[in-house]
């Protein structure tokens, strides 16, 4: 028993000097946003791909959000008028260009899966 306490305790110090040292590891308060500098995140999606995001989507609050292209360039246009040019960064993930807002799309949230989850960046 004494030799599993003391190799357990040798792995997590391991580990724990491991995650210090390669800065793997950040203490975050909840609230507190973290700057991440590097590539600016966009990946390239073909039309064919964006194709499966164009529509309309009703937003929870009753309004629309319409997905659609033109000239080689993905947007999102909103009820109250105002659109924004949309850039793909993850498979299913788009940010807005010029705004604030984040489209997630087939999101599971609180077990229950959306088609599109609008949220700020």
């Amino acid at each position: 028993m004494r030799k599993l306490t003391i190799a357990a305790f040798i792995a997590a110090a391991s580990l724990s000097s491991f995650a210090h040292a390669s800065g793997a590891v950040t203490k975050v308060d909840a609230g507190a946003s973290v700057q991440v500098s590097g590539k600016s995140g966009r990946i390239q999606m073909p039309h064919e791909e964006f194709r499966h995001f164009k529509g309309y989507y009703k937003l929870s609050d009753g309004n629309f959000v319409r997905i659609y292209s033109r000239n080689d360039k993905f947007y999102a246009a909103f009820d109250d008028g105002a659109k924004d040019e949309i850039v793909a960064v993850g498979p299913t993930t788009f940010v807005g260009k010029n705004s604030n807002v984040k489209l997630v799309f087939n999101e599971v949230v609180d077990g229950q899966e959306h088609d599109v989850v609008m949220l700020a960046r």
